[in-house]
């Protein structure tokens, strides 16, 4: 989500050149769903496990079949497509967090 909207910034200040062009480019849009992906698929399961709701899960992998399917729908939409996704999967992890932080085991001091 970062990326989509630090891309026009980027390119609308000047500061572009090979940035902007590298940033705007299609294959960067595949890199950098690697680490959400894996992020995703690291910490929700894992925090399901802590407080047993599958909401979270869930909705993490709408987020993430959407900007999945961003990759595949028309260009002129993927941008849009792309951050309705990562905001799915954002609130998606701010779920998951809220859930576990109240299943945290008690701290001993």
């Amino acid at each position: 989500m970062v990326h989509c909207l630090l891309t026009p910034i980027v390119i609308g200040f000047g500061a572009a050149g090979l940035l902007g062009e590298w940033l705007a480019s299609e294959w960067i849009h595949k890199v950098m769903l690697v680490p959400v992906v894996l992020l995703a698929i690291l910490s929700l399961p894992r925090s399901y496990k802590k407080h047993q709701n599958h909401w979270p899960l869930m909705l993490g992998v709408i987020g993430i079949s959407i900007m999945v399917s961003a990759l595949l729908g028309p260009e002129s939409l993927e941008t849009w497509i792309t951050l309705g996704g990562g905001a799915v999967l954002i609130t998606a992890h701010l779920w998951n967090r809220n859930l576990s932080l109240r299943f945290l085991p008690p701290q001993s001091g």
